[in-house]
């Protein structure tokens, strides 16, 4: 177990406390981490200059999106959680709404004329210049309705409130492997992402255009002990072959 002792009341000291085993691990088929090696990353977060700041988050996947999360929250004055389909033309109304300074995503085309900071998406956070005044408080989570018409309007949390129904797992049980068909950076999969990591369990992430029988055959590989997802997204998991 790392030795790192994050601030308290963060995600990466609840993460901490559930003392989690080497074994559990996030993972969407293409990247994997254990979690303790996601701890050992965040650590280094706040002397790399993101501390204060505003964050848009508008990762390319849901797993660097879900490792974001853990190293900035404690750090960060504010995280923005941007949805996979936040159209381009919001942007602009995100970042001036939630006071942006730095912007972290996978394609930086849509904020070159914007007076922010940009990093795309890397194996680590870069070192920023330090902000001249920070404030220290608990990190505000931003997300952002799904409606199809007109700016998204912004719904503030704190992560006391997101996880306020969500119990810690004993580190003495036995840890649950989580997936969900919900996209983590909406607040049903938010759920299901922080109920996996307060558990010191594994997530087992989906993937933008992955094939439903592609999904369900790593799900049963990673042997999943808990699914989340709607009506209509079992509907089509129980029409695939791959069901059973």
């Amino acid at each position: 177990m790392t030795s790192f002792q994050p601030k308290p009341g963060t995600l990466a000291a609840a993460i901490t406390a559930s003392c989690p085993p080497e074994t559990s691990f996030m993972s969407d088929g293409v990247r994997s981490a254990s979690l303790t090696s996601l701890l050992a990353a965040a650590a280094a977060t706040p002397e790399r200059g993101w501390t204060g700041r505003s964050v848009l988050i508008a990762a390319a996947t849901q797993f660097e999106a879900a490792a974001l999360l853990i190293a900035l929250d404690g750090v960060a004055r504010r995280v923005v959680l941007a949805p996979p389909d936040l159209r381009p033309e919001h942007f602009a109304a995100v970042v001036r709404d939630a006071d942006v300074d730095a912007v972290i995503c996978g394609d930086a085309t849509p904020f070159q004329k914007m007076n922010v900071e940009v990093v795309t998406t890397g194996p680590a956070l870069p070192v920023l210049a330090p902000l001249a005044i920070v404030t220290s408080s608990d990190t505000q989570w931003l997300m952002l309705t799904s409606g199809t018409t007109g700016e998204p309007k912004i719904a503030i949390h704190s992560l006391a409130a997101l996880t306020g129904a969500i119990a810690n797992a004993r580190s003495t049980e036995l840890r649950p492997i989580w997936a969900t068909f919900y996209d983590i950076r909406r607040y049903g999969g938010l759920q299901i992402f922080l109920r996996a990591m307060l558990a010191g369990g594994s997530l087992i992430l989906s993937r933008t255009g992955e094939a439903i029988q592609d999904h369900l055959a790593r799900l049963s590989s990673a042997g999943v002990t808990h699914i989340s997802g709607t009506p209509s997204h079992w509907r089509r998991a129980l029409m695939s072959d791959s069901a059973r």
